[in-house]
């Protein structure tokens, strides 16, 4: 599933969605709005803990909008881009790690 937060702006995936094991996991597939910094905030493979419900103008959807999947592919590449759009990420990271690590989000690097 996939999820647009309207505060942050931002498209992300989710990968744990069960509040009653914690928070939900998310890695980032766009950065915050208004930034561009897809090298920090995308490419790492950034996962973050979504530990609020979701607010007035989020969207939970299983297919992302085309434009962007474009965006993914022209800032980050289509390899990386299928990667964090396919991939079984939650089986490479440590979740205790990453429940330790800030609540701004953590790169794959950092919890393995």
């Amino acid at each position: 599933m996939f999820h647009y937060s309207s505060y942050w702006g931002m498209w992300s995936r989710r990968l744990a969605t069960d509040h009653r094991d914690g928070p939900i996991i998310e890695v980032n597939l766009t950065p915050i709005r208004g930034r561009s910094d897809w090298d920090k905030e995308v490419k790492p493979i950034v996962f973050r803990n979504h530990c609020t419900r979701d607010s007035r103008g989020d969207k939970n959807v299983v297919e992302l909008p085309e434009g962007v999947v474009e965006s993914m592919v022209t800032y980050i590449g289509e390899k990386l881009t299928k990667r964090l759009l396919n991939d079984d990420l939650l089986a490479e990271i440590d979740t205790g790690k990453l429940r330790r690590m800030p609540s701004g989000g953590a790169p794959l690097n950092k919890i393995i």
